[in-house]
């Protein structure tokens, strides 16, 4: 997911899931937009549903602060009935860090087994639209990011106007 953001030019943060390679609880918050989570961040096998969720409790109050901006979330997983999972963290876990809007995107459409990526151009393609699916119905959060995203590429075009005039030093 990391090189088709990064292909699509989009900027990304990885947290594998690990507690140890998370931010510090109380440390500057992050500034998420768009959350792809796995749902089982423990390894590639099944789990019980109280061990799935019990690890992404603890890495989501790590990753999404209390403060944070609206977000959506696109969650892969395995099963459709993990979307019970999400539910239930963000009714009765997490209600103060609930995305505006959240999907899933089944694993298999785009992994094997192995965690290889699999996925065709076709799935590449509607995996990037999923974003906009989800920001259909909250149109003023999609109009801010589109403008935040204008001020982001006038900043650049600022700074290297400035830089690219700028005596040699």
């Amino acid at each position: 997911i990391i090189n088709v953001l990064s292909k699509n030019k989009q900027a990304c943060t990885y947290y594998s899931g690990e507690v140890k390679y998370l931010p510090n609880q109380n440390e500057t918050p992050n500034d998420i937009r768009l959350l792809f989570l796995d749902i089982n961040l423990i390894d590639n096998s099944e789990h019980p549903y109280k061990e799935i969720k019990s690890r992404l409790v603890t890495v989501l109050k790590r990753v999404i602060p209390e403060n944070n901006h609206p977000y959506v979330l696109v969650y892969w997983s395995r099963h459709e009935r993990d979307k019970n999972i999400i539910e239930e963290i963000f009714e009765d876990d997490l209600p103060t860090r609930k995305p505006i809007s959240y999907t899933s995107a089944i694993k298999s459409d785009f992994f094997d087994f192995e965690g290889n990526f699999i996925a065709e151009e076709d799935d590449i393609q509607r995996l990037i639209q999923l974003p906009n699916e989800l920001l259909k119905d909250h149109l003023s959060y999609k109009y801010l990011l589109e403008w935040e995203n204008i001020i982001h590429r006038s900043s650049n075009i600022t700074i290297k106007e400035i830089f690219d005039n700028a005596p040699d030093q």
